[in-house]
């Protein structure tokens, strides 16, 4: 079975996912990683971006093909991990399956969203997430305007996608 590896959020402690780690032990061998200078995980000078975490983080991954079970800030590195994939790899790969159905709509968006304004739009949220714990605002509101701003972009997108209407 391929191994699990659970990346935590801003927080960086591995202690968030281990009591899920420990109840999916029977799906494969787990990976509970923390981040640099957050619990037990000692401190890094290199990384002092979201990127080098990034580095370090690709040091740390089994070598083989890995379930990646993220949350917040470990999520939008997670979405940059899958970024490295084929579409036939992320569709057989989506949980819960994607309804075939509904596969032809999937690739159209797919293709509308490029890895550049992916980045782009999972830089707002971490950069979101990051307000959150650092300015003392609302959560709630930092959140609604980071994912409005993220539901703009989609709408554009969707606008420049849709067939001429006919008069």
């Amino acid at each position: 079975m391929p191994p699990l590896v659970f990346l935590p959020g801003a927080g960086g402690r591995s202690s968030f996912w281990r009591p899920v780690a420990d109840r999916l032990a029977d799906l494969g061998p787990a990976h509970v990683l923390g981040w640099p200078g957050f619990g037990d995980v000692p401190a890094d000078p290199t990384v002092d971006s979201l990127a080098a975490l990034y580095r370090w983080l690709l040091e740390r991954l089994p070598n083989e093909p890995s379930h990646v079970i993220a949350q917040s800030m470990g999520g939008v590195l997670a979405a940059r991990l899958a970024m490295g994939s084929t579409l036939a790899e992320v569709m057989s790969s989506a949980r819960p399956p994607i309804f075939f159905k509904r596969e032809d709509n999937f690739k159209r968006q797919l293709a509308l969203w490029t890895e550049t304004r992916l980045r782009a739009e999972l830089e707002r949220i971490a950069q979101a997430e990051l307000h959150t714990k650092l300015t003392g605002l609302p959560a709630e509101t930092i959140c609604r305007e980071a994912m409005l701003a993220v539901a703009r972009t989609a709408r554009s997108l969707a606008k420049w996608d849709e067939p001429p209407t006919r008069r």
